[in-house]
């Protein structure tokens, strides 16, 4: 999927409503049914014609560094919190070979 089509989507989403960036999973619902996710298709056929959700979130994250969506303060709080748990849970083992 084209990396500029699902940041074009996601403005237009967060142009219609700025809350929508707030909450991953509407977001990631939203952006499918704009990119033709379709109710008669099975989940397979629908999983591997649109964007993984890693990608949407990636584009997301993107479009916040570059200052053209803004994040609740609430959302911008939750997500710093989940950075530094996982940064915490993650450093120990990136050098654990340090302590073998």
């Amino acid at each position: 999927m084209n990396k500029q089509k699902v940041r074009n989507v996601i403005l237009e989403l967060y142009n219609q409503d700025s809350s929508i960036v707030n909450d991953e999973v509407r977001l990631l619902e939203q952006v499918w049914v704009k990119l033709g996710w379709r109710e008669d298709r099975s989940l397979y056929d629908n999983m591997s014609r649109l964007p993984r959700a890693e990608s949407v979130a990636r584009r997301r994250r993107e479009l916040y560094n570059e200052g053209l969506i803004k994040y609740s303060d609430e959302a911008l709080e939750q997500r710093t919190k989940a950075f530094n748990s996982e940064r915490e849970y993650q450093a120990p083992k990136a050098v654990s070979w340090l302590y073998d």
